[in-house]
């Protein structure tokens, strides 16, 4: 469910869609993908309780991976997508987001890719959403 917010901001952002048109995808990037493009998916999730017992109230972490033949379009789409996430609330893609709050992690790397000359930059960077269940 948190990641159908993910994909909602970021297809609702003119800058993300002007780098990758429609190339977002959920944990894997197809063979002979174009690029650039983005790969996010779900790494953990938590619900949240108190002493009153449960709440509607879960988080969960998304690991978004901004990927380009070359390394300042991956930090270029990494920012947009970073600019797209961080602090968004309200209603994305169905679910009512409290906020998308960025990691203070991230990642640069090489990544070589089956039936590609070179590598592909990849910047990964972890999100937190929180939001209500169902």
């Amino acid at each position: 469910m948190p990641e159908r917010a993910i994909a909602a901001k970021l297809e609702a952002d003119e800058t993300v869609t002007g780098l990758v048109g429609d190339r977002m995808y959920v944990a894997l990037l197809p063979q002979e993908s174009d690029l650039p493009a983005i790969v996010y998916r779900r790494t953990s999730e938590e619900e949240v309780g108190s002493l009153a017992g449960s709440s509607a109230l879960a988080m969960a972490a998304i690991e978004v991976n901004a990927l380009a033949e070359e390394f300042a379009q991956a930090r270029a789409l990494a920012k947009a997508i970073r600019d797209a996430l961080r602090y968004a609330s309200g209603e994305l893609g169905g679910v009512v987001v409290q906020t998308i709050v960025p990691a203070p992690d991230d990642a640069d790397e090489l990544l070589p890719l089956p039936g590609a000359e070179e590598g592909v930059h990849r910047i990964v960077k972890n999100y937190v959403v929180w939001y209500e269940e169902d």
